[in-house]
């Protein structure tokens, strides 16, 4: 008895937060709420609520509950719900089907969303000035989509009060042209933006992203560059969280490759959480993910990809370069893609060119993209199936370019025992030069020259130079950093103290290697950055002077490098000598690969030094 009184007075203390305006916040407490059946019929009260965000909240505590009061509560409360993405809420926890789900061939869509604008919903999307949009056709017509159905679809995202899909915008969006829809998607998102790009009409994001095509996509891109640099953190962050709504390949590697390595902390988490929900969604870890992802961008497995001007055609091919070389149909190369002439077709030629420029944009941010995931798959040991590497890198065109440049490796338990070279034609070829043939059962992932002994080193490069592959990223020649006895003593790393050079410098160059800025302290201040790996438990610290945020244009001196255990230390402005010492980890127990890696990021990000400081231990 005592054990339900706790349970009721807690479950309303919880029901005041269904409305926090802190997403943690709110997640939590419907987490907490969803957990038993007194706290669900305790949450059936805030299905009225005036608020839409609690209203939301209670229908989330309530979706998987089988009582019937709830059932009860949530049919009733589907009768008097006017907005859009609750009503769809409601109907998953009921198990119901729309109009549009029951009665797609016979409903009448107009008449449907004539209904779903009363009450004056179209307020909300007034400021787009809806009659001036781009038109949108039915989907294989002629016909122009009347504007009442448009709006609808624009008043079901502007309904929602977090980035997110809507149902029965989508249901309506299958009845229209998806390249009108793109067009729309792309003036709805850039009126947004000339506006000012309020984050009270952020649902813009997710309708642009969802019917946005490449030009959405690269729109969205540069504005989640450029708005953390001024104080738009936020915005940045529910744009990747839209992004990633997009579903397509391109979009999901832009996303990946934020999460992977961004300069704005807020927006590399967003970035983070937004892929590991796409890829709880589909029942695979994020490397997977980030796998399946990579477009061949309509080049078959050849490299080549056709445009047809009508009376003639032109093919694309993939260079080792990943540049593309033009050729007609008699084989004589082109500089570039030709000008639609008179006697071509009209509407192919200009669709053809049109594909052809957004082509060079894809390719090269694929390229630039793929090169950083491959390089921080070799620092982080990635390891691949035989298996899931034919998949990617010889299925797939474009890593096939890549996979060509790389020396690979067969690993048996993190060891490895042999290493073999990917060639053009498809086969296999050993340091010697011999034929090599993979093996069901294979680990494979590209190897780190602190693992070749002085002898395989020099056999792969001298093949590599006498067949004139250039490598996609510093792999053979790329600097190896052992473990000094003096460092293990100490179990600290000294040989970067007292490097001098701007604070702006290194701040950039360590975070594009994906480290953060250490706790803020008194003043705007603080004295290190870090870098936190899951798969060792290991945090890394390195140890500076010291800047002020806003400040880093400022010379900065460097001090040591030490490592810790993982999430004990990146967190505090100030740390004592004591809470140090415990937390701090032996460097002879760290991976030879690992260390070497760290040292390697910091050795780049101080390249643009511009003096010594001798006494830097006194200053420290």
């Amino acid at each position: 008895m005592n054990k339900t009184l706790e349970e009721t007075k807690s479950a309303k203390i919880l029901i005041e937060y269904l409305g926090d305006s802190s997403k943690v916040v709110k997640e939590t407490v419907i987490k907490i709420l969803s957990s038993s059946k007194i706290k669900h019929q305790m949450a059936i009260t805030s299905l009225s609520s005036k608020k839409q965000a609690v209203r939301e909240s209670a229908v989330k505590v309530l979706l998987k509950s089988s009582d019937e009061k709830v059932l009860e509560a949530l049919n009733k409360a589907l009768e008097v719900e006017k907005n859009e993405k609750i009503k769809a809420l409601i109907r998953d926890a009921l198990n119901l089907e729309s109009d549009l789900e029951e009665n797609n061939e016979e409903l009448d869509i107009l008449k449907y969303c004539k209904q779903g604008l009363k009450g004056n919903k179209a307020a909300t999307i007034r400021w787009l000035n809806c009659d001036t949009l781009t038109k949108v056709k039915f989907k294989d017509s002629e016909t122009y989509a009347e504007s009442e159905i448009i709006k609808y679809m624009l008043v079901c995202y502007a309904s929602c009060i977090e980035i997110g899909l809507s149902s029965e915008a989508l249901k309506v969006g299958e009845l229209l042209n998806k390249k009108d829809l793109s067009k729309l998607a792309l003036e709805v998102l850039q009126r947004w933006l000339d506006a000012g790009a309020e984050s009270k009409k952020k649902w813009v994001l997710p309708f642009a992203s969802v019917y946005g095509d490449y030009e959405v996509i690269s729109l969205l891109k540069k504005n989640i560059e450029e708005w953390p640099k001024n104080s738009r953190g936020a915005i940045a962050s529910e744009a990747v969280r839209a992004l990633a709504l997009n579903g397509g390949n391109e979009a999901l590697i832009i996303v990946d490759n934020i999460s992977r390595k961004f300069k704005f902390k807020q927006v590399k988490n967003a970035a983070a959480s937004a892929l590991k929900f796409a890829a709880e969604q589909m029942g695979i870890d994020i490397e997977e993910l980030s796998d399946r992802i990579v477009p061949n961008l309509g080049f078959d497995v050849r490299g080549e990809r056709i445009f047809d001007y009508g009376d003639r055609k032109f093919i694309a091919s993939l260079t080792p370069e990943l540049t593309l070389e033009i050729t007609d149909e008699s084989g004589k190369k082109l500089k570039s893609l030709p000008a639609p002439a008179k006697k071509d077709d009209e509407v192919k030629a200009k669709e053809a060119s049109a594909e052809f420029k957004n082509l060079k944009k894809q390719l090269k941010t694929v390229a630039n993209i793929q090169a950083i995931r491959l390089e921080m798959a070799l620092s982080s040991n990635r390891k691949w199936t035989k298996e899931s590497w034919i998949r990617l890198f010889v299925e797939n065109p474009i890593m096939h370019k890549f996979a060509i440049g790389l020396v690979w490796g067969i690993y048996k338990d993190a060891v490895l025992t042999d290493s073999f070279r990917y060639m053009e034609d498809g086969s296999f070829n050993t340091k010697d030069e011999e034929e090599y043939e993979l093996e069901d059962g294979m680990v494979i992932g590209i190897v780190h020259p602190i693992e070749l002994n002085n002898e395989d080193m020099a056999l792969w490069k001298e093949q590599f130079e006498n067949y004139e592959i250039k490598q996609p990223f510093e792999q053979l020649n790329r600097e190896i950093f052992n473990v000094t006895e003096e460092e293990k003593k100490r179990n600290t790393v000294e040989r970067f103290g007292g490097t001098i050079l701007n604070g702006l410098s290194l701040l950039g160059k360590l975070t594009d290697f994906g480290w953060i800025r250490g706790a803020i302290g008194d003043g705007g201040g603080y004295y290190a950055f870090y870098k936190e790996d899951n798969n060792h438990k290991v945090e890394v610290g390195l140890n500076f002077s010291g800047v002020s945020v806003g400040y880093e244009s400022e010379e900065v001196t460097v001090y040591d490098l030490c490592f810790y255990k993982l999430g004990t230390m990146s967190k505090y402005a100030y740390i004592n000598v004591k809470t140090q010492k415990q937390n701090t980890i032996s460097i002879d127990t760290l991976p030879e690969r690992f260390f070497s890696e760290i040292l390697y990021q910091v050795s780049r990000a101080l390249v643009s030094k511009t003096g010594n400081n001798d006494k830097w231990r006194e200053e420290k």
